[in-house]
């Protein structure tokens, strides 16, 4: 599309790159994942790693967008200390509500929480806890 409106090609290819750091970093998280649901996977970053949230983002990012996956989640250490959830949905899945339970908050399809005093383990728990407590708000049929 963007070659087609006229861009440059290796422009676009800069803009959107990441460094080797971050590149590793994505794919740590995604590989320690594990299904919540048959549509659903959590990702976890090493417990006491901080991870950059543009790198978590595009790490819950990617995926969604692997076949069969309606929504990701994302769970990292942050440079402030607060742990996170990054949650993406391709709109079957009401992420925000999940994320709202958890002090959170965002959009159907993009929401987050940032929060204190926890732990990725902690949170991975919590964020387990709440989908299964709220599956039928989660895919829209209450």
């Amino acid at each position: 599309f963007l070659r087609s409106m006229g861009a440059d090609s290796t422009k676009v290819a800069s803009l959107l790159s990441s460094d080797l750091t971050s590149y590793m970093d994505m794919y740590e998280l995604i590989s320690n994942n594990e299904f919540v649901t048959e549509d659903m996977i959590i990702a976890c970053g090493i417990e006491n790693k901080a991870y950059d949230g543009v790198t978590v983002a595009k790490a819950a990012d990617t995926i969604l967008s692997f076949s069969g996956i309606h929504a990701s989640f994302v769970i990292s250490k942050r440079e402030d200390s607060k742990t996170s959830v990054s949650a993406r949905s391709n709109g079957d899945i009401n992420v925000q509500l999940i994320m709202e339970k958890l002090g959170g908050g965002g959009h159907f399809n993009n929401a987050a929480v940032q929060l204190e005093g926890t732990n990725v383990q902690m949170l991975r728990q919590q964020l387990i806890e709440v989908i299964h407590e709220h599956m039928d708000e989660v895919y829209g049929r209450k």
